[in-house]
C-alpha cells in the first residue's frame, strides 16, 4: 500500500517535499538499507499501524509529549525510529522537524556507527493536511527509488524556482543595469539575490501585474516597494493591502469601496483602496488568502480597470498597477480549487522569486551585517567573524525577518560586551532555538536557567495581560442597561490596547508548550473578534461576552497558570 508522505531533508532546505511511502516490510527495509543523509518522513498518525508491525525494522516511540523534543525520541536507534505526533499547530511541528535534522548525524559519520537516520513522524489529520498544502512537489534527488517515489509535476507548481534557474537568466539579463543603491534594499551575493535585483528593473520598466513568491521573511514587499519606487509611477502612491487581514465580509468593501446605506452600518460613501492607489501602485499581499468569491471581481478588474463599488450602479475607473505576493501554492491551490486558474495565470505573467536564506547561507553574512549596523546605528560597528559562522549554520525558517529579531535580541542583551558565539548561543536558547547547541553536548547549566527565567517572565507577563483584558471588559460585563457611547469608546481603545499587547507577545517560540501558546493565539482572535461587535452593536458585545468571551479568558488563564506552576515543579 501507498502512504502518502511528507519527505523532509537538509537538502531540500527543510522544506516538506510530496512523497508517497510503500508500506510494505521489503519497502521499508530497502528504505532502512539506503539511508543517507537524515530525512524524516510525516504521515497521518493513523497510517503509522501499517509500519508498527515491523517490530524487526521499525522501533515504535509511542506518543511525543508536548514538553520534550523529537531528538529525545528518535536519534540514536539502529532500527527505524517512529513515533505518534501530539502537534496542533502546522509550523510548529516543522520547525521540530528542523531540529530534528540539525541534531541527525550526516554523511560524515564513520562506517561503524550504525545510527539509522531514517525518521517517521506522525501527524493528526488537520496538521498533515496544512503541511500538505504548503509542501514543494519536486525534490532534486531521490535517496530510495524502491521505498519512496516523489510526486514530479510540471514546471512552476513549486513554490520556488526550477534548479538551476539562476545563472542561464543571469546571463540573458546581462545587459539590465542594477542601480547600486538597490544593492542596499535588497540584500545578497548569491545568483538568486543578484537574479532579483534584475529582475526588478525589468519588471519597473513594464506596467504588467506581477507575482511574487517567497517564504514569509524573504523580502516580498521590498521586492514590490522596489519595483514602484523604480518606475515610472514612483511619484504616486504606494498602497499595500494584506489580503489574509481583511474579513472576508469587509474584503469588497476594503478594495472597491461602498456607497451609503449599502449594507448595515455603511453610514457614509467609502472609496477603496483600489481607487485611493490612483495612478500609483497597489500591492495585494498574501494572495492565496484572498476569498474565493471575489476572486472573479479582481481578475475582471485586472482585465477591465474598472471596479464595482458595494452598492454603486455603475463602474468607475482604476488606474492602479497592481502587484501581488504570496507564500503558499497557487498551483496546488487551483487544482484543490482553492483558487481561479484564470486569476491565476493572470497574476502569473511577469513571476519574481524571493530566495529563502538557508538556500543561500553566503547571504546571511552582508544581510546581518547590514542589520547590525541599523541596530546599533553606527555603520563602523561590525559583527566579530565567530558570530558572523555561527549565523552561517542555522537554517533561518523565518528568513531575514527571523536574523533581524535574532541580532536585535543579541544588541538588547549584550551591547556594550565583547560579544562572542556563546552570547549568540544564549539568545538562541532564550529564543526556544536549541538547534544551536549539539544533541550530543547537552546545553550548560546557565543557558538552561537562563531559558527558563525567561520563558517563566514571559508567561508571567501573559498571565498579566490576560487579566488586563478581564479588567479591561469589565464594564461591558457589568453593564445591564446598555453603555454609553463614552464607555464604548474608553473600553474599545482599551481593547485595543490589549490585542496589541497579546500580538507583541504571541511569539511561539517563547512559550513552554504548544498548548499555551494556541491559547494565547485564540485568545488574541476571540478579542479582536470582540473589538469588531463593540465597534458595531454594543448589546451583541454583551450577549458575546456572556456566551464565550468570559469563557475563553477563563481558559487561557487556566492554561497559563497551569504552564508557570509545571516550570515550577521542573526547576
Amino acid at each position: 500500500m501507498e502512504l502518502k508522505a511528507l519527505r523532509v531533508t537538509r537538502e531540500s532546505g527543510g522544506d516538506p517535499v510530496r512523497a508517497t511511502l510503500d508500506s510494505s516490510e521489503k519497502a521499508v527495509r530497502a528504505l532502512l538499507d539506503a539511508q543517507g543523509d537524515p530525512t524524516v518522513y510525516v504521515l497521518r498518525n493513523g497510517a503509522l499501524r501499517h509500519l508498527t508491525p515491523f517490530e524487526n525494522i521499525v522501533v515504535n516511540r509511542g506518543t511525543k509529549h508536548a514538553r520534550k523534543g523529537l531528538s529525545d525520541y528518535l536519534l540514536g536507534h539502529k532500527r527505524v525510529p517512529l513515533i505518534r505526533g501530539s502537534y496542533t499547530d502546522s509550523g510548529q511541528m516543522l520547525r521540530s522537524v528542523r531540529r530534528l535534522l540539525d541534531n541527525a548525524p550526516g554523511k560524515e559519520r564513520k562506517a561503524h556507527e550504525t545510527e539509522c537516520t531514517v525518521y517517521i513522524v506522525g501527524a493528526d489529520a488537520r496538521v498533515f493536511e496544512e503541511l500538505w498544502d504548503k509542501a514543494r512537489t519536486t525534490v532534486p534527488e531521490i535517496t530510495s527509488a524502491t521505498a519512496v517515489r516523489t510526486r514530479s509535476t510540471e514546471a512552476g507548481r513549486a513554490t520556488t524556482p526550477p534548479a538551476g534557474l539562476h545563472p542561464p537568466l543571469l546571463d540573458l539579463l546581462e545587459d539590465q543595469d542594477v542601480p547600486a543603491d538597490l544593492a542596499g534594499q535588497f540584500i545578497g551575493n548569491s545568483p538568486a539575490a543578484q537574479l532579483v535585483r534584475k529582475l526588478i528593473m525589468r519588471a519597473a520598466k513594464v506596467d504588467e501585474p506581477v507575482l511574487i513568491i517567497g517564504d514569509t521573511g524573504t523580502g516580498k514587499e521590498i521586492v514590490a516597494r522596489s519595483i514602484h519606487d523604480y518606475g515610472e509611477r514612483r511619484a504616486e502612491r504606494f498602497i499595500a493591502v494584506n489580503c489574509g487581514g481583511i474579513p472576508r465580509d469587509l474584503f469588497e468593501s476594503e478594495l472597491f469601496g461602498h456607497e451609503k446605506g449599502a449594507f448595515t452600518h455603511a453610514l457614509a460613501r467609502k472609496v477603496g483602496l483600489w481607487k485611493v492607489a490612483g495612478p500609483g501602485t497597489l500591492f495585494l499581499d498574501e494572495i492565496g488568502d484572498m476569498p474565493l468569491n471575489q476572486q472573479a471581481k479582481i481578475l475582471r478588474a485586472l482585465q477591465e480597470n474598472v471596479i464595482r463599488p458595494v452598492g454603486a450602479k455603475v463602474e468607475i475607473e482604476v488606474e492602479a498597477r497592481i502587484i501581488a505576493a504570496t507564500n503558499r501554492d497557487l498551483y496546488a491551490m487551483v487544482q484543490a480549487g482553492q483558487f481561479r486558474d484564470d486569476l491565476y495565470y493572470r497574476f502569473r505573467s511577469f513571476v519574481i522569486w524571493t530566495p529563502r536564506l538557508r538556500a543561500y547561507p553566503d547571504d546571511i553574512r552582508p544581510l546581518a551585517q547590514h542589520f547590525w549596523e541599523g541596530i546599533t546605528g553606527d555603520k563602523q560597528e561590525t559583527l566579530p567573524e565567530a558570530v558572523l559562522r555561527e549565523l552561517q549554520t542555522y537554517s533561518w525558517p523565518g528568513n531575514a525577518r527571523e536574523l533581524r529579531a535574532v541580532l536585535n535580541h543579541l544588541h538588547s542583551l549584550f551591547s556594550g560586551k565583547s560579544m562572542g558565539v556563546e552570547h549568540l548561543n544564549a539568545v538562541f536558547q532564550l529564543q526556544g532555538q536549541v538547534a544551536q547547541l549539539a544533541v550530543s553536548e547537552p546545553a550548560p547549566p546557565s543557558l538552561i536557567d537562563v531559558r527558563e527565567v525567561e520563558y517563566g517572565r514571559h508567561l508571567r507577563r501573559v498571565d498579566d495581560a490576560i487579566r488586563a483584558c478581564r479588567v479591561t471588559l469589565e464594564p461591558v460585563a457589568d453593564a445591564t442597561l446598555g453603555i454609553d457611547a463614552e464607555l464604548l469608546a474608553g473600553v474599545r481603545a482599551e481593547v485595543q490596547r490589549r490585542l496589541y499587547e497579546l500580538d507583541g507577545l504571541c511569539d511561539p517560540r517563547l512559550f513552554t508548550s504548544e498548548a499555551a501558546f494556541l491559547a494565547v493565539h485564540e485568545l488574541k482572535g476571540k478579542l479582536a473578534y470582540f473589538e469588531t461587535l463593540l465597534e458595531a452593536d454594543s448589546s451583541s458585545a454583551q450577549r458575546h461576552w456572556k456566551l464565550e468571551m468570559a469563557h475563553e479568558l477563563d481558559s487561557a488563564q487556566s492554561t497559563i497558570d497551569e504552564e508557570i506552576q509545571l516550570l515550577r515543579e521542573d526547576r
